[in-house]
């Protein structure tokens, strides 16, 4: 079984979040610096801990811990970059919410697609990920769902990677064995550290330089 992170493994930005959240914000009638922008999300980002499903029992709740979970990072990215769009910014989170669960948001890496269909030919294939349900519209709008066993996603299995909670959940709901199993990411904290603390193997993407055609051939499936 190979697992596959999706956002930095799969696909990427069509723009940076800076960019983009400055250019959703003048929709709102306030200003953003993009550059700005982009060092204070990776600065919250760094700092803000992953969601915390433990006192949710069902899928709904899950994904209402992730929209507050969301909406708790743009309003410390504001606070960061010294903004405060006041009474918009509700209607601000909601377009960025929105905008970032859709493809235009979002493109694959070159031959992501075809990899895809590779690994399938071999393995069970399944996307694991951090994100949350709004994954599934961004893979079916690049059609990069197509040669997948499953989709898994931190919303549905109550866990995030890191944590060893993730990963069994992971294994469990695609009925595979961690010694067979590969994960395959791009963060060596996330990805690496929780796949190798849960009996997985591990290999780090790292776009373009590493990509899933470097995996193939470690693998040695590659067409060529």
């Amino acid at each position: 079984t190979v697992f596959l992170d999706a956002a930095g493994t799969l696909f990427e930005l069509t723009e940076s979040v800076g960019h983009g959240y400055a250019r959703i914000a003048r929709r709102h009638h306030f200003q953003l610096d993009p550059a700005r922008t982009d060092r204070a999300f990776r600065a919250v980002w760094k700092r803000t801990p992953s969601p915390n499903y433990i006192s949710a029992c069902t899928f709904s709740e899950r994904e209402a811990i992730d929209r507050r979970w969301w909406r708790h990072l743009v309003e410390e990215v504001m606070i960061e970059t010294g903004t405060n769009p006041g009474e918009q910014l509700d209607a601000y989170f909601d377009e960025l919410y929105l905008h970032y669960g859709q493809g235009e948001a979002w493109k694959p890496f070159p031959g992501t697609q075809e990899a895809l269909a590779t690994l399938a030919k071999h393995y069970r294939t399944f996307v694991f990920s951090n994100f949350d349900e709004r994954l599934l519209p961004i893979l079916q709008a690049w059609k990069l769902d197509t040669h997948l066993s499953g989709i898994l996603f931190s919303t549905a299995l109550g866990a995030s990677k890191p944590d060893p909670a993730a990963f069994s959940a992971a294994l469990k709901a695609a009925n595979a064995d961690a010694a067979c199993s590969l994960h395959v990411g791009d963060d060596p904290h996330a990805d690496g550290e929780g796949a190798q603390q849960s009996g997985l193997a591990f290999f780090q993407i790292s776009p373009p330089e590493v990509d899933l055609n470097t995996l193939l051939r470690f693998l040695g499936k590659h067409p060529d």
